[in-house]
């Protein structure tokens, strides 16, 4: 810089300090007595050059409301002649604010026909925002390698007043739900007049993007803000992420998630394609730009399916696909193309999903229920799978045979509770006349593959060698456990045989549970010992199983220690 340059600088900053100096510094400290209820503010300003007062104001933009006098007023004078003023008032408060009364506190400098002044309420930081150190809210782009400042604000805009919130808020700060890293450093919020906290992160990397928030409290209630950071290496302005495979179930709907992040502040440019697996090239499927979404795929008639999710914003967005009725043919490789930038540099970034379209209900069992009427002796059988699409066929078959049509009702509901607990496809099969040795079963293939499911019962006696005692969790338990006993069928029998218990020598112990085919006795003691006997009967015949149990004795141990 030239002399003459310099000389210039200084006779400016000489005319300052002769016409008064730098514009007075005001500031307001709080302190809130939760006991009492009592808030006491201090309002502060220095360097003031002349005459002027402060004073105090209630329910006010700065001095048309009543007056409240100082509890504390403070002068100090400065050797060369400025003051530094403070003004201190203490007022009772409710122990709940109203968030749609706002009880304002003015603190007004007066100096000469000039005024100015700074305005507080009490009330919960409920609009807490979060902006960069450049004071912009929007921008989402950081590079790496260079510092991550940002700030947390509780002051709010009221019909163009802007006011602080008092009592001064604590805040706190998380990434995606969690604390921050230990190089983080955090500087609070002192007085409310500096209106934020910050949070300084050095040197960031892309493992440091995701979404901040900071947390506002104070003795009335809190605020949260949230903003997303991301951080990008230098040389790529542009990041989409994709996942990948996606699973989709035959003729219900999938998304194919497909996010971007810009350091441009522009909006995006999102197109997806289709891979034809047989010439390798992209089938255009739908173009998402500015929020409107466009089908490409107006040839294959499938514009009435296709959709797009998401908002595309600046810095930001979302421009995932959508397919409705999802078929077989929609299986494949999928391209989403992201395109940014100004008119003289365009940057495009490709990412893939793998979409897989499965059939529902392709592997779930097929299950046959049953009830038999005593009274009528007829049996009825229910084959039931879960649903699916497109809906198995379900078929019955006596010893191979198919059953007439007029002999099965296909319906949803159920004609017993163990069938209504089912949900899914059920069919239903009266058997009139019951023979011994015949075989029904149930089919259920698909109509698109040629899977098939099956299952079986037997018209038939239970058989000795079909039937096992089977004890749970072992056979000889110690004394105060618990014996469970377990007559378990190897075969499906049908009709289903009932169960009754008995103990060789006497009756069963008391306290005894029976509980459809397991037999439980709580605390079993030595005197429960024995054989005991299942007995498995239905229309046909019966048959018995046994197992020998021994109950063993506890054993106490006593320690001692001997001098």
């Amino acid at each position: 810089m030239e002399p003459r340059s310099w000389v210039r600088v200084l006779v400016v900053l000489a005319c300052v300090l002769v016409a008064g100096g730098l514009r007075p510094r005001q500031t307001i400290r709080d302190y809130y007595d939760p006991i009492m209820h009592i808030l006491t503010l201090n309002c502060t300003v220095a360097r003031v050059r002349g005459e002027a007062r402060l004073s105090w104001h209630r329910n006010s933009q700065l001095s048309d409301g009543p007056k409240i006098d100082a509890s504390d007023y403070t002068v100090l004078v400065h050797k060369n002649g400025r003051k530094d003023i403070s003004a201190v008032i203490s007022v009772p408060l409710p122990t709940r604010v109203d968030p749609d009364v706002t009880d304002y506190f003015s603190c007004v400098l007066r100096k000469g026909k000039q005024q100015d002044g700074l305005i507080v309420t009490p009330k919960a930081p409920t609009k807490a925002f979060l902006i960069d150190r450049d004071g912009n809210w929007r921008n989402e782009a950081f590079y790496e390698g260079t510092d991550l400042r940002l700030r947390c604000g509780t002051a709010e805009t009221r019909q163009g007043v802007g006011y602080h919130i008092v009592p001064t808020a604590t805040i706190t700060w998380r990434r995606d739900g969690r604390p921050l890293p230990r190089r983080a450093r955090t500087i609070p919020v002192e007085v409310p007049i500096s209106g934020s906290g910050r949070l300084v992160l050095k040197n960031i990397s892309m493992e440091d993007s995701g979404e901040y928030s900071c947390h506002a409290r104070n003795v009335f209630g809190q605020g949260e803000a949230t903003r997303q950071v991301r951080v990008f290496k230098p040389g790529e302005p542009l990041q989409v992420q994709t996942m990948s495979p996606v699973y989709g179930l035959l003729g219900q709907t999938v998304t194919l998630p497909c996010r971007h992040w810009s350091v441009f502040p522009y909006e995006t440019e999102t197109r997806w394609f289709q891979l034809n697996q047989t010439s390798g090239e992209l089938v255009p499927v739908l173009d998402y730009s500015y929020s409107t979404a466009t089908c490409l795929a107006g040839e294959r008639g499938d514009c009435d399916r296709v959709s797009a999710v998401g908002v595309t914003g600046r810095h930001s967005g979302e421009g995932s696909l959508q397919l409705r009725d999802a078929r077989l043919s929609d299986s494949g490789t999928y391209v989403c193309r992201v395109e940014s930038g100004t008119e003289d540099r365009r940057v495009s970034l490709d990412g893939t999903v793998q979409l897989a379209v499965r059939l529902q209900g392709y592997t779930d069992d097929i299950v046959i229920s049953e009830q038999y009427n005593n009274e009528t002796q007829d049996l009825m059988l229910a084959c039931s799978t879960a649903f699916g699409h497109p809906r198995r066929q379900l078929a019955w078959f006596k010893n191979g045979i198919p059953v007439l049509a007029g002999q099965v009702n296909v319906r949803a509901d159920g004609f017993m509770e163990r069938v209504r607990d089912l949900v899914g496809f059920h069919s239903f099969l009266k058997v009139e006349r019951l023979t011994r040795g015949d075989v029904y079963s149930c089919q259920a293939p698909h109509p698109l593959t040629q899977a098939m499911m099956s299952t079986s019962v037997t018209i038939t006696s239970p058989l000795a060698k079909d039937i096992d005692v089977v004890p749970h969790p072992k056979q000889n338990p110690t004394e105060f456990e618990d014996l469970a006993l377990e007559c378990k069928l190897l075969v499906k029998i049908s009709p289903r045989p009932y169960i009754r218990w008995e103990r060789e020598g006497g009756a069963l112990p008391s306290g005894v549970n029976i509980r459809d085919d397991v037999l439980l006795v709580p605390n079993a003691m030595i005197e429960d010992a024995g054989k005991y006997k299942c007995e498995a009967e239905n229309i046909f015949g019966s048959a018995k199983a046994e197992a020998m149990v021994h109950v063993r004795t506890r054993v106490f141990t006593r320690s001692c220690s001997c001098v």
